[in-house]
């Protein structure tokens, strides 16, 4: 029991921690972009730009991330890793650079998606990153490592973004830009060994990297539930925020919410250690399991204890899938193409980003009800897509 509940980082290769570490120093200053949503909607905000129009800003990010995905893990496998890693932080800490000089709605506008090309470019290639130096045995506790890191970055950045106001955009942004560089440093001393591209690699173009996953049925059942998973996800924000409105919880949403990043920095560790004794699929249709029942369990919640039992719920659905999904995702892609399959992962999260548009949009005409009921379904088709990706000899 007690090797179970402390986190177990042996095995690791020392190429994995310093990925880890590169993940961590940039979301540790990854503050610009919640820096960017506080500006936009504040009295410090650009002459004539609506709240309106500031939404359609911060939009671009996820827009662009559609595309970022896909191009990034094609690149990645066609010239490597390191290249599209370190490129996608140098074009980050550069778009932000960009992004504290602009005052205008198309200026800024072009700039944010500037920002969600370069993020999104980048994930693939450090998922493929960490496949390539960790063994397989290993790799479910790699990924899930690597999410907490991702997390704990967050934590400190979100909280750190408001105190950070009084700097005004162009400090902000700029010491983002900062810790990407940083970041974009120890990538290229984590992987200084690593081959440019493989043999396997350059046969492939570009174009065929794009279109390979989607032809893999199995990786689009995959990227399916990805996709019903990222939109019940995004139903946390607006949504949620209104429901709590409603039950005279406004100003406790905040810290309710803060329930989800605490528990994933307290369990994420020791929960995936504990699931890599489970099969893959049990552990990924448990996952799909408790976040539609977490999320459909806000529409019987009234209080603040309720509604924080019901965001505990579906965050230890999140920890499940977070580990698990990029290690199946691993195992069904060619060797030639890891970076490319979780680039399409990847695309079907920024899709899901307008979600939320939706499920406001139901909300707002007294139907939120709809909205939990739907997650519950979302949630138990997940399930059963699990139980038949479960069947197929590729997840033996």
């Amino acid at each position: 029991m007690t090797r179970l509940l402390i986190p177990d980082v042996s095995g690791l290769p020392r190429a994995f921690w310093l990925l880890f570490a590169s993940a961590l120093v940039d979301r540790l200053g990854g503050f610009g972009i919640v820096y960017l949503a506080i500006w936009l909607a504040g009295p410090d905000a650009p002459v004539g730009l609506s709240v309106a129009s500031a939404g359609l800003a911060m939009s671009a990010f996820s827009v662009a991330g559609i595309v970022g995905g896909p191009v990034g893990g094609a690149l990645a496998d066609r010239f490597g890793r390191k290249p599209v890693l370190v490129g996608g932080l140098l074009g980050t800490a550069a778009s932000y650079l960009l992004l504290g000089q602009m005052s205008t709605l198309v200026g800024i506008a072009g700039a944010t998606g500037l920002v969600g090309l370069s993020v999104n470019l980048a994930r693939p290639a450090m998922t493929a990153a960490i496949a390539d130096v960790v063994p397989e045995e290993h790799r479910r506790r790699a990924f899930g490592l690597h999410y907490w890191a991702i997390n704990l970055g967050f934590a400190f950045s979100a909280a750190a973004a408001g105190g950070l106001a009084p700097l005004g955009p162009a400090l902000v942004f700029g010491l983002d830009a900062a810790t990407s560089v940083l970041a974009a440093l120890l990538l290229v001393i984590a992987m200084r060994d690593a081959p440019r591209a493989g043999a396997a690699h350059a046969r492939a173009s570009v174009a065929e990297l794009l279109t390979g996953p989607a032809k893999d049925g199995l990786m689009m059942l995959v990227v399916l539930v990805g996709f019903m998973n990222a939109s019940m996800f995004h139903q946390a924000s607006v949504v949620l925020a209104a429901e709590m409105r409603v039950d005279g919880l406004a100003s406790a949403y905040g810290p309710l919410l803060a329930i989800n990043g605490v528990l994933i920095v307290f369990l994420q560790p020791t929960l995936t250690q504990v699931t890599t004794r489970f099969r893959a699929h049990h552990v990924m249709a448990t996952g799909c399991l408790l976040v539609g029942c977490g999320f459909f369990s806000t529409a019987f919640a009234d209080g603040a204890p309720a509604h924080g039992a019901a965001i505990a719920v579906w965050t230890l659905g999140e920890i499940l899938l977070a580990a698990t999904v990029p290690t199946v995702i691993t195992r069904l892609a060619p060797e030639a193409m890891r970076a490319s399959y979780q680039g399409l992962y990847g695309m079907a999260w920024s899709v899901s980003a307008f979600a939320p548009a939706l499920g406001a949009w139901v909300s707002a005409r007294g139907h939120s009800e709809l909205v939990w009921g739907a997650c519950l379904a979302l949630g138990l088709v997940g399930v059963g897509v699990q139980r038949f990706i479960g069947r197929s000899p590729r997840m033996a």
